[in-house]
């Protein structure tokens, strides 16, 4: 049964969904607009004053048309209470003109049903004014946030600074410590921001901040900025860590950049890997997506070693014994540490796995092995090394035979 109403009401909108009633939100799933294509801004809630067009009782369905997007009085909604429930609501077609400065992300085409795209409104009685502002912005006075960069200033039009918002889904907050490198890739230490402003009866009606420089940030170059800094994993670290030589991926990137959450991406080993294969830097490729995909112990992290010797560490957990698998980028050898599962756990193997890379660093590998055979009767782990044959050839695969002697190893 529907019953017309003509009582008006103020709602609260946000990138949450609804609010109807202090407390009482509906998500944007909950009403007949399509949430997956817009994103309200996040963190901002905006006030329309409504009218209640129609209610379905048994479906708890309340369709509603928007009167005002920006309600001078809106201290009636703290007051207000739901006398019936409310399960979905019904959006009579919005103003794409004022809609559009609330959403910071969009597909136009699949909104067109639900919107009037007008491009002026009228409103009898109200003065409209349009600016329209060119400005220089520095790249130091702009924050980087997640989806965009903000910054302050003041605009002619307004009594007082205003914080001014350019989205760009690409931008992360982490990019706040490394504006250096858009600065430089843009080839501008400034940018340029076309600021369009609408004020009716003294209020901000519209405010529409773009920038060609930061439309400019887009995959390609954030890709580029993601494999250079795993290219540059591969030379020697300005300090070189003492008594530490295995790294997880986030304590490399610290190694390397000096600042915060230097591991931009929150990349791991597997992504390491992933993107020095893709970029075709290594040649024992198919060694390494072997060693990570069918052999690493799955809830241990694949270490990761620094120049001169960069490579990664993986785990392979037996019945009777933990092997330790050493694969330096684009070497002629695999090396192999095996442990009998009852000389100590798992940790300490690895920690003495740990301390042989420091001699191997530090000494060589040919110090290294003369040391171990010199030692063979003392040393709690028996070591193998599985040279690449015909790594250098390119007619002769040499991954299988590879693949052979390291099972061997592995026995």
């Amino acid at each position: 049964m529907t019953h017309n109403q003509e009582r008006t009401r103020i709602i609260i909108v946000s990138s949450v969904g609804v609010s109807l009633t202090p407390g009482f939100v509906l998500e944007w799933t909950d009403t007949n607009l399509p949430a997956e294509h817009f994103t309200i801004h996040s963190g901002i809630e905006y006030s329309w004053k409504i009218k209640l067009k129609s209610y379905e009782r048994d479906q708890q369905h309340l369709v509603v048309g928007v009167l005002d997007y920006f309600p001078m009085d809106t201290h009636l909604f703290n007051t207000q209470q739901l006398k019936q429930g409310v399960r979905s609501i019904e959006f009579e077609k919005l103003n794409w003109y004022y809609f559009a400065g609330f959403v910071s992300a969009y597909k136009k085409s699949a909104l067109l049903p639900y919107i009037i795209d007008s491009e002026e409104v009228y409103i009898p009685g109200q003065k409209v004014q349009h600016y329209q502002y060119q400005l220089k912005v520095s790249f130091n006075s702009v924050k980087f946030v997640l989806g965009g960069v903000e910054f302050w200033t003041d605009l002619p039009a307004l009594g007082e600074p205003v914080e001014l918002r350019i989205d760009n889904t690409h931008i992360l907050p982490e990019f706040e410590f490394i504006k250096g490198y858009f600065s430089k890739a843009l080839g501008k230490k400034t940018l340029d921001v076309l600021v369009k402003l609408t004020i009716n009866e003294d209020r901000i009606r519209k405010l529409i901040c773009t920038s060609k420089q930061i439309d400019l940030i887009n995959e390609k170059m954030v890709g580029t900025l993601r494999n250079t800094r795993i290219l540059g994993l591969r030379k020697a670290p300005k300090v070189i860590a003492i008594d530490k030589h295995l790294f997880n991926s986030d304590e490399i990137f610290n190694e390397y950049y000096d600042e915060p959450d230097a591991n931009l991406f929150h990349q791991n080993a597997l992504d390491i890997i992933q993107s020095l294969t893709d970029l075709g830097v290594v040649r024992n490729r198919k060694q390494l997506e072997y060693l990570a995909g069918r052999k690493q112990l799955s809830n241990q992290r694949i270490l990761i070693t620094l120049a001169p010797h960069f490579g990664f560490l993986f785990v392979v957990a037996g019945d009777q014994k933990n092997h330790f698998i050493w694969e330096l980028i684009n070497s002629h050898a695999t090396y192999v540490w095996t442990f009998d599962n009852d000389s100590g756990s798992l940790e300490q193997q690895l920690k003495k796995v740990e301390e042989i890379v420091g001699i191997v660093r530090d000494q060589g590998r040919e110090k290294y092995k003369n040391y171990y055979q010199s030692n063979l009767v003392d040393l709690p782990y028996y070591f193998n090394s599985v040279v690449h044959r015909h790594a250098d050839r390119g007619i002769v695969d040499p991954f299988p035979n590879w693949k052979h002697r390291l099972e061997e190893a592995l026995q």
